[in-house]
């Protein structure tokens, strides 16, 4: 028996349907224009929390300097290491000691990574190193010490000079072994310019520059002390040989990604096992300062078409450059931190972020020693001659 269906119930049925259609695509338009307004506002709020300008500060605390002029002072994790002849203080931003030790050299340098801090006496035979609980390991060297590092596992770097060799050698600090002693002779490779250790402390690079038949060359060596360099000799896996600019600084800016630097250019390496050139760029002026964080590096460049006049040139861990700025002010010294890129003179802070923005001007009533990131975003840390002065950035209500 069939079923029999008349027209007017087609015709509703299809009326029905054809109303249903309209309705979801009214839905469908709704709910896209609102996830695109959504979207705009929170785009429009994400932009404005990125590129805040500021035009003043407030001091979140003061304390006055119970030291002179001859302590050093470095940043420490967001926080301060002061370092001098005869000992070292861990500081909070607040000026409060966390932990504090002494000792006795002549000629200190510090250095830091994560919760680690090295001092070695350069021209001495004294090295030491402390967690961030100031817990210390001291090592005694048979020769000058030239250099130093440290590791995120406390992994100790020395360089130390012979008559006619060097010798760079690594400590666990936490046991006092000697992990890696490697020499050199200076007649053949040369004298060592800068190293630099892995945070895992698994690589090494070193520069080393020597006069050959009257030319000034450079090569890099680079070292895996993992199981892939078993399988060399000396357990170097790469080298760049004879070059013709000095490799004066080198970097790992993290754990794979390397950085050589040379009055005129940079080379960009990836070192997962064996070292792979990423980029190598050469500018037309001198490089006049350098700064890098775990994400960024970055150059001071002299422009060479325009005596006196400088260029900013910020560049990402993959070489690509994401920024180029005239720089048209004085400064003394730059560094970087999160997206903020700081210069600062002993009167003046101005700091310009990854777009190119003015994040900050300020002209200081007491000159400065140095200014320090207290955070990633808008405190700060100001040492001057009498005190240490934690600050927080003043939004401009313009």
């Amino acid at each position: 028996m069939g079923i029999r269906v008349k027209k007017k119930d087609i015709e509703d049925v299809s009326l029905f349907d054809n109303k249903m259609k309209r309705h979801k695509q009214r839905r469908a338009i709704i709910i896209t224009l609102a996830s695109i307004a959504l979207l705009a506002v929170c785009f429009y709020f994400v932009n404005r929390f990125l590129t805040k300008s500021y035009n003043g500060y407030e001091i979140l605390n003061s304390k006055a300097r119970e030291d002179n002029n001859t302590v050093q002072y470095i940043s420490y994790d967001h926080k301060l290491i002061k370092y001098s002849r005869d000992g070292i203080s861990a500081l909070s931003a607040d000026g409060k000691v966390l932990w504090n030790a002494s000792y006795d050299v002549k000629n200190p340098k510090a250095v830091v990574c994560e919760g680690y801090v090295a001092v070695a006496d350069i021209g001495g035979k004294q090295a030491y190193t402390f967690n961030s609980k100031g817990t210390t390991y001291e090592l005694t060297t048979t020769l000058p010490i030239i250099d130093v590092g440290i590791s995120r596992q406390g992994v100790l770097c020395v360089t130390v000079e012979g008559e006619d060799y060097n010798q760079i050698l690594l400590y666990d600090s936490a046991t006092g072994s000697e992990l890696v002693a490697k020499q050199t002779s200076i007649q053949d490779n040369g004298y060592p310019v800068d190293s630099a250790i892995s945070n895992d402390a698994k690589k090494l690079v070193c520069s080393y520059v020597r006069i050959k038949n009257g030319v000034l060359e450079s090569d890099v060596g680079f070292y895996n002390f993992n199981e892939v360099g078993d399988n060399y000799e000396d357990k170097l896996v790469g080298i760049i040989p004879d070059q013709q600019t000095v490799v004066h600084d080198v970097v790992f800016l993290d754990t794979n990604t390397i950085l050589l630097c040379s009055d005129k250019g940079f080379s960009l390496y990836e070192m997962l096992e064996k070292p792979s050139e990423i980029i190598t760029k050469t500018f037309d002026g001198e490089i006049d300062s350098l700064f890098y964080t775990d994400k960024y590096f970055g150059f001071i460049s002299k422009d060479s078409a325009n005596e006196g006049s400088k260029k900013l040139l910020l560049y990402n861990l993959k070489g690509k450059k994401i920024l180029t700025k005239d720089i048209t002010f004085d400064y003394e010294s730059v560094q970087m931190s999160g997206e903020d890129i700081i210069f600062n003179t002993e009167a003046e802070i101005q700091i310009i972020d990854t777009n190119g923005n003015l994040k900050f001007k300020y002209t200081l009533e007491t000159p400065i020693i140095s200014i320090m990131p207290s955070n990633d975003k808008d405190e700060y840390i100001l040492i001057d001659d009498q005190n240490i002065v934690h600050i927080k950035l003043v939004e401009d209500k313009k």
